[in-house]
């Protein structure tokens, strides 16, 4: 079973300062292997937060991102933005984050692990899963 994952997790990887999240992050990974799923999207904000505000340098970032290799990777196209739009108003939630929703109905996900939106909610056929919530 395919399962989606939002930046946050892929950033909770590296955060040194809170443990739990971290290793939550690094096993969730793990043990998702070739079942992940990411977007151009989340690799995007990835890049952009990791180096520019957690410090990481073009090289650890290169490294980072050769390793999400063995994800499937779902590209943004103009079919998504436009379905994201009608997400976004028909479910109540950001523009962002139903463009993840919608990669990760694109990407035949039946799980979207984030901590962005609601615990258990259900948004067009995908499960919405906290690893992190205690």
């Amino acid at each position: 079973m395919a399962s989606f994952l939002d930046t946050n997790v892929l950033l909770y990887e590296l955060d040194a300062a809170d443990a739990f999240k971290r290793e939550t992050a690094r096993s969730l990974v793990a043990n998702l292997g070739k079942s992940g799923v990411i977007s151009s999207q989340v690799l995007q904000e990835f890049a952009f937060v990791s180096t520019k505000m957690m410090g990481l340098s073009t090289e650890q970032l290169a490294k980072v991102l050769d390793s999400y290799g063995m994800f499937k990777f779902v590209p943004i196209q103009a079919q998504l933005v436009q379905s994201a739009a009608q997400t976004s108003e028909l479910s109540q939630i950001s523009f962002w984050d139903a463009l993840i929703v919608e990669a990760a109905v694109f990407g035949r996900c039946k799980v979207l692990y984030t901590e962005d939106l609601n615990h258990g909610e259900e948004i067009r056929g995908v499960r919405i899963v906290n690893p992190f919530r205690a």
